[in-house]
């Protein structure tokens, strides 16, 4: 039995290795705290309302009543019980006595990539100094601190992927397919499309490589076989998934992220995807990718901290400034100065993994240095978005799916993932011996040349650099002394890149004595080990630090009710809704954890609502306001600027009837529409429902009635009282159509037609008498997609558990 375990105790030890660098990294969570984390603070706010209501009811809310008037909730708390994948991650993150969720993140990077490691035949204990390499790098730790969870876990489950890759197509098609399945299924779940996205492009990378080789070699059955195992694996792997994937496909398509705007103004911008100005708005500046081997170079974080040996420093104290006001002051200088609109910090590799790739590039002959130069160098090009436009508007123009991502920075995802692959993959080879010596140091030589080049040009062209924003005039009108901040611009890059010179020199000292015979293998990669965790430590500790670790109960402060929010949770009014102008209503989901809001934060909102915020929200428009239900507007105290509750009589309820409904001949005008007419007593519609319309003539009879008697975010029961023939009546609900018509409407338990008005809101002919009318939200996607994520699930998880079988016994 001992015998049986020995081949896994190497890979035991590099566990515990890795999850004790994750702790003494984050030590203050083995205390109970947790990052506070913008994106993660609002998304609980997202989702608050539709986690309440499983805890309540044990069903899925499937609509989202909370945010921007309402919104399908397939992104914000739904769950998928069908997907078996999500129970396969609960080791992973939910190791409550090892790992707090935060913890959990960064050890599924380090041992994601410690898995690709070994998949490719390199020993545990250099898979431990990569997987270091990979999982510390600044990029991880800014996203951390933001709150990109879900990025993170995408991120994590890549490199697995790509060992199952590499390992079918290096002959190992059973194994190979299995891990391919079991982490692309995991890395869909995590829900990170984007990623996903560029996890694709990589794969593609490696079966072109592939394809070439084996059509050289004259193998095009094994590359059919191949590709048809791993193309088989990929379907398995998105079968679980499918409910979420349907459920987001046909949401995406009414959003600012799949949709196109029915407003002839904006249907040249969208055309199916994002606005371009909105995607760009984060494209890496060309000079900004030298912050993969000189953090510093632009100034680290939009604030950065400055010591009182600045430059700043000594001439605010020749100023007078010195003690509490002195550091509060230094702690938040404007230093960077590249083209983002802000930053939480740079996109640093590592210095001695940016070595080790150009190291690798020289060392390793065969096609494994071109597939990964040749998509590390696109990537990095297309994270300049805006910034290298021929290349940027041909991939969003004509690269299917690619126009539905924002963020072009991002990118960079795929250079942090292949720099330290290739890197590691030739210290393997140095470490195994399989190299001439001539060879090994002329490879060496020429990286030391040209990272060292870069450095010392870096170096002596910060006495020079012009190192100025056009922020700078700005900055200077509050006050800021701009011409002594340059100056510290150039020294925090210059000091960055001798930093970065220093590591890069140590690593070279490191190979060039085992290549000549003079150190120990164990000396070799724990001295690398020590110097690339030193290196992307000492510069990770700036932007996520121990000090960034809160309790928990201050965490919560967050959501906790304000005097204004006490007012309207004694409201027992079962559906309202508020807006609340205290905080950015369109980018605040904190609001929705205690109220149903006409804002909220969500980078996939409604296009419909989006047009209705640009052109009539965001400009306070009371009738608008007012049909949407808006009972109560948090607006802040005249004198005391605290925030106030205040109620608006103008409400127009959960349903009415309209005594005029006039059609308009296309969106532009229904929308503009609303700047004219009284909602209280008119509608407008869209051409479109003219059928639909046809006959109608609106009943006047002020004793008609129409109210709702039942409130379910999925489920709404009004009784109509209707008198002196047939009326219309206009809900406070946002119409949308899904798959088919989610939103189903029955009168007396009868389906029946609703249609679209005032641009967002439903709308429906309701006949002369007493009635029931009944709105529920059914979408097929999530319903039927759940039916075939279980089949799914169940033939996904007999065929891993085949798989370990087989394994077991042919090794036994």
């Amino acid at each position: 039995m001992v015998d049986k375990l020995k081949p896994f105790i190497p890979h035991g030890i590099a566990f515990i290795i890795m999850l004790g660098l994750v702790w003494i990294y984050a030590f203050p969570s083995l205390q109970g705290k947790e990052v506070e984390k913008h994106d993660i603070v609002q998304s609980t706010g997202m989702g608050k309302m539709v986690r309440d209501y499983y805890e309540q009811t044990g069903d899925q809310a499937l609509w989202n009543p909370a945010m921007f008037s309402g919104m399908p909730a397939f992104q914000t708390g739904t769950k998928y019980p069908s997907n078996f994948i999500s129970r396969v991650e609960v080791p992973v993150f939910k190791l409550d006595f090892l790992l707090t969720y935060d913890t959990g993140i960064m050890l599924a990077l380090l041992v994601g990539f410690y898995i690709l490691m070994i998949a490719l035949g390199v020993s545990p204990w250099l898979g431990v100094v990569g997987a270091i390499a990979f999982g510390f790098s600044t990029f991880w730790l800014v996203s951390l601190d933001a709150g990109h969870m879900g990025k993170l876990r995408a991120i994590g489950y890549m490199a697995p992927v790509i060992a199952g890759v590499l390992t079918a197509f290096r002959g190992r098609l059973l194994t190979g397919a299995a891990v391919t399945m079991l982490f692309l299924g995991l890395q869909i779940n995590a829900n990170h499309f984007q990623i996903t996205y560029y996890l694709m492009l990589i794969v593609m990378a490696i079966g072109l490589a592939y394809a070439i080789k084996f059509i050289r070699e004259n193998k095009v059955a094994q590359l059919l076989k191949t590709l048809g195992i791993l193309f088989l694996a990929a379907f398995i792997a998105v079968g679980p998934n499918v409910s979420r994937l349907w459920s987001t496909y046909t949401y995406g398509q009414e959003t600012i992220r799949g949709g196109t705007s029915e407003l002839s103004a904006k249907q040249a911008q969208t055309s199916g995807g994002l606005d371009k100005e909105y995607a760009m708005a984060w494209s890496n500046g060309i000079w900004e990718t030298m912050t993969l081997l000189v953090p510093d170079f632009q100034g680290g974080a939009s604030a950065t901290a400055l010591g009182e040996s600045s430059n700043l420093a000594k001439a605010l104290k020749k100023r007078g400034v010195t003690g509490r006001n002195l550091r509060q002051t230094l702690e938040n200088v404007p230093t960077y100065w590249g083209k983002q609109s802000f930053t939480g910090g740079p996109y640093y590799f590592g210095a001695i993994v940016i070595f080790l790739f150009i190291f690798g590039m020289f060392f390793i002959k065969d096609m494994t240095r071109w597939w990964i130069f040749g998509i590390t160098l696109l990537a990095i090009m297309l994270s300049w978005g805006r910034h290298f436009p021929a290349l940027t508007y041909t991939f969003f123009d004509y690269m299917p799916m690619y126009n539905k991502f924002r963020t072009p920075s991002m990118l960079l995802t795929i250079a942090a993932l292949m720099m330290p692959l290739l890197g590691f993959l030739a210290v393997d080879k140095i470490v195994k011996g399989a190299f001439k010596k001539d060879d090994a140091l002329k490879a060496l030589k020429y990286a030391l040349y040209i990272t060292g080049g870069i450095l010392v040009l870096v170096i002596l062209g910060s006495f020079i650099m012009n190192v100025s924003s056009p922020n700078d005039d700005a900055l200077a009108a509050r006050g800021w002394p701009m011409d002594v901040i340059l100056d510290d611009r150039r020294q925090l890059m210059r000091m960055s890149a001798i930093k970065s010179l220093v590591f890069v020199g140590l690593a070279w000292f490191l190979l060039h004595r085992f290549i000549n015979g003079q150190w120990s293998k164990a000396l070799l990669i724990g001295g690398l080990g020590v110097l690339i965790c030193a290196d992307l430590w000492m510069e990770g500790f700036k932007y996520l630090s121990h000090d960034d670790f809160k309790p928990k109960r201050q965490l919560e402060a967050n959501y906790a009710p304000n005097q204004a929010d006490q007012v309207i949770l004694r409201d027992n009014d079962p559906h309202f809704r508020v807006f609340n102008l205290t905080a950015s209503p369109f980018n605040d989901a904190i609001t929705s954890y205690k109220h149903k809001s006409i804002g909220g934060y969500h980078a996939a909102k409604l296009i419909r609502y989006q047009d209705v915020i640009e052109q009539h929200l965001s400009q306070n428009n009371i009738k608008v306001l007012n049909m949407l239900n808006t009972k109560y507007i948090i607006a802040p105290n005249r004198q005391t600027n605290a925030p106030e509750a205040q109620v608006n009589n103008g409400a127009l309820g959960n349903a009415w009837f309209v005594s005029q409904v006039t059609k308009m001949d296309n969106a532009d005008r229904e929308i503009a529409a609303l700047n004219n007419i009284n909602t209280a007593t008119e509608a407008v519609y869209d051409n479109r429902y003219s059928a639909y319309m046809s006959g109608f003539t609106s009943g006047n009879n002020p004793s008609s009635s129409i109210r709702l008697t039942q409130y379910d975010p999925r489920h709404m029961v009004y009784e109509a009282n209707v008198s002196g023939g047939e009326h219309f009546a206009v809900f406070s609900e946002i119409y949308y159509e899904g798959s088919g018509e989610d939103w189903k409407a029955y009168l007396d338990g009868q389906p029946v037609e609703h249609i679209r008005v005032n641009y967002i809101l439903r709308g429906m002919r309701v006949p002369d008498g007493t009635h029931t009318i009944a709105f529920k939200f059914e979408p097929s996607s999530y319903l039927k997609g759940e039916r075939i994520s279980l089949w799914f699930s169940i033939l996904f998880t007999l065929i891993l558990i085949g798989v370990v079988v087989y394994n077991v016994r042919m090794k036994a």
